[in-house]
C-alpha cells in the first residue's frame, strides 16, 4: 500500500508541476506578435498610451494593467513586451510567462537571465531582471 500512495504522489507532483503550481502572470503566446486589438482582448483596455523612437520612426508604446504591462507596437504587432513584475531568476519563471522552460544562454545570480536568439520558442529573447521582465519578440529595440 506504501509504494501505491507514493507513486500516485510522484504522479500528481509532476503532473500538476509540483504541490504549488504558479500563476501564469502574462500570456506571452496569446499577445506575441499580435495587433493592438488582439491584445486588448487578452489584456483588456489600455490604461495609457506614449511613443518611443526607434530607428527614425516613432512606435506606439502602449500602457496595460495600470502601467504595469508596456507594449511597443512595431509595423502594428506587439513586439517590445515589458513585464513590471519580480519574477524569481529561475529557468521555471518562464511558465509564468506561459513559456516552455529552457536553459538560459546567460545567467548571474541576482542580476540577470537571459533567453537569446530564439531559444524560446515564438520570441527572439526574453531576459529577467530583478525589478522587470522584458520579452522581444521579433525586431531587436
Amino acid at each position: 500500500m506504501m509504494r501505491i500512495t507514493t507513486a500516485i504522489f510522484a504522479v500528481v507532483l509532476v503532473g500538476t508541476g509540483g504541490l504549488f503550481p504558479q500563476e501564469v502572470v502574462l500570456d506571452i503566446p496569446a499577445i506575441a506578435g499580435k495587433s493592438q486589438d488582439e491584445v486588448a482582448a487578452v489584456l483588456g483596455a489600455p490604461s495609457g498610451q506614449q511613443t518611443t523612437r526607434h530607428s527614425g520612426r516613432t512606435l506606439p508604446m502602449i500602457l496595460y494593467r495600470n502601467g504595469n504591462v508596456e507594449i511597443v507596437f512595431v509595423d502594428g504587432k506587439a513586439d517590445w513586451i515589458t513585464l513590471y513584475t519580480r519574477l524569481p531568476m529561475r529557468q521555471s519563471s518562464l511558465t509564468r510567462l506561459n513559456l516552455p522552460v529552457r536553459e538560459p544562454t546567460w545567467a548571474r545570480t541576482g542580476v540577470e537571465m537571459r533567453w537569446e536568439n530564439g531559444k524560446v520558442p515564438g520570441v527572439q529573447a526574453v531576459y529577467i531582471f530583478p525589478e522587470y521582465v522584458y520579452i522581444n519578440v521579433h525586431t531587436s529595440p
